[in-house]
Parts: structure tokens; C-alpha cells; sequence
């Protein structure tokens, strides 16, 4: 046994934690250097789920003119639109998924570009995920 921790172990023995003055070690200039001190936000941040977005299933031909027309109709409804986060090739065409600028009520503006975007035909389906 070498003594070593196999991976993902703690080795026996607790190791020290030794603060260090690294003052003496400063030039002036970096003796004159501001130092500010971590300050903590007024308000918590919680994480509420993951991000909304969409997935759109399209003809290879129409996917750039269909995410502009989404993008835009998410504007509409008060978004900052809309980005393309992943594009695959399937058999039916593209699979193509979209996530908005603006996360802040987005799954609302989602569901309305859903129920929109089945008027576009049978080739074209755009579902919230």
C-alpha cells in the first residue's frame, strides 16, 4: 500500500490548512493596488427549473426561415428571442432545438409559439420542453 487515496477517497491522515503572508512579497505598485472585499448580493438567487425551450421538427429547407419567424413572434410577445442551441439530421428533416434570450416568462411565450406554430402543416412541430 503506497499510502495514496484511490480516486474518489479521502486519504487517512486530515491535512492542515496553513495561511500565508504573501505582503512581504508585493512590489509597491502591487502594495498599491485597491483590495476589495467580497461582498455578498442583496437579494438570493434561486435556481426555478430548467430553462424552457423548443423543439422544432422541420424540412432541412425551412429551418432558418422557421426559427427566424419563431424568433420573432417571441418578441412579439415580449421576449428577447430566440437562439438555436442544438440542430440534428433525422429522417424527417431537421431537429432543431431553441432557447430564449430571455428566460423570464418564457414558457408562457412557448406554449402560445406552440399552439401558434400548428398552423404551419403536418411537416412542421414545434413542441415545449
Amino acid at each position: 500500500m503506497t499510502g495514496e487515496p484511490a480516486e474518489g477517497q479521502r486519504p487517512d491522515e486530515d491535512f492542515e490548512i496553513v495561511e500565508v503572508d504573501v505582503g512581504r512579497y508585493l512590489t509597491d505598485e502591487q502594495r498599491a493596488w485597491p483590495v476589495g472585499v467580497g461582498q455578498r448580493p442583496e437579494q438570493e438567487f434561486a435556481i426555478e427549473g430548467p430553462l424552457p425551450a423548443l423543439a422544432v421538427r422541420a424540412p432541412e429547407a425551412r429551418l432558418a426561415a422557421l426559427v427566424s419567424v419563431l424568433s420573432e413572434q417571441e418578441t412579439k410577445l415580449g421576449g428577447s428571442g430566440l437562439e438555436l442551441a442544438h440542430r440534428a439530421r433525422d429522417a424527417n428533416g431537421v431537429r432543431a432545438t431553441l432557447v430564449p434570450r430571455q428566460a423570464e416568462g418564457a414558457r408562457g411565450r412557448f406554449e402560445l409559439i406552440a399552439r401558434w406554430a400548428a398552423a404551419f402543416g403536418s411537416e412542421v412541430a414545434v413542441t415545449v420542453v
